[in-house]
């Protein structure tokens, strides 16, 4: 469980090189993200995309590509490397202007980039983030 707990969001990076081997890992991870009705229907670089041509699922993409980018958030923090999530969906700004730096087709949306790099700093611990007046069982 230490994984979930100790993982944090890194901005700040050494600039080191991360192996080809580990963007590898790091990558093959997001594709291994649960999706509806299991159609792998999300495409992976270093931006997550959902190409909405290929979707059986359409209105899923955001739940597919969501649980890859924390995949391959999960699998940086095993290797070693410090990640954040830069959110860009539902930003319809952002999205076009990210679509238009990576040239990307107008059947592809983007939900999210990630940025990955060795830690310059080492991440503080958090407080403990379980309250057990949020949870809810059986009912609200």
């Amino acid at each position: 469980m230490d994984l979930f707990y100790d993982r944090r969001s890194v901005r700040s990076y050494t600039g080191e090189k991360i192996s080809e081997e580990d963007i590898d890992k790091i990558v093959r991870a997001g594709f291994y993200a649960p999706t509806a009705v299991n159609k792998q229907e999300t495409d992976h670089a270093i931006v997550v995309c959902a190409n909405l041509k290929k979707a059986y699922t359409p209105e899923y993409w955001v739940c597919d590509a969501s649980a890859a980018t924390e995949n391959i958030l999960l699998a940086a923090h095993m290797l070693g490397y410090g990640a954040v999530w830069l959110g860009v969906y539902p930003e319809k700004d952002r999205m076009e202007s990210i679509k238009k730096l990576l040239q990307l087709p107008e059947q592809v949306e983007i939900l999210s980039i990630v940025s990955i790099g060795v830690s310059k700093v080492q991440p503080v611990n958090r407080p403990e983030r379980f309250d057990a007046t949020r949870l809810h069982n059986d009912k609200w």
